[in-house]
């Protein structure tokens, strides 16, 4: 399993859902980094854009760092 900064900042609900998890890997980049690589994907516009991917182990690490509420969990 592969995840984008996008997509993993969707599922933990956060309203600048790419910009949330660039702030969570610049602050935890000694630990994140061995989890995720970065490679350049064209976008439908022509241009290149750097894409961050995480492996399932680099997702989970984002979670536990997050302090988003366990959303499988209403009470919490």
């Amino acid at each position: 399993m592969w995840m984008i900064r996008e997509q993993i900042g969707e599922t933990l609900e956060y309203s600048k859902p790419g910009n949330a998890i660039t702030v969570l890997h610049r602050r935890y980049k000694d630990r994140l980094d061995q989890y995720s690589a970065s490679f350049k994907l064209n976008g439908t516009d022509g241009k290149a854009y750097d894409t961050y991917v995480y492996s399932a182990k680099g997702v989970f690490e984002i979670c536990h760092w997050s302090r988003q509420p366990d959303l499988s969990n209403p009470s919490s």
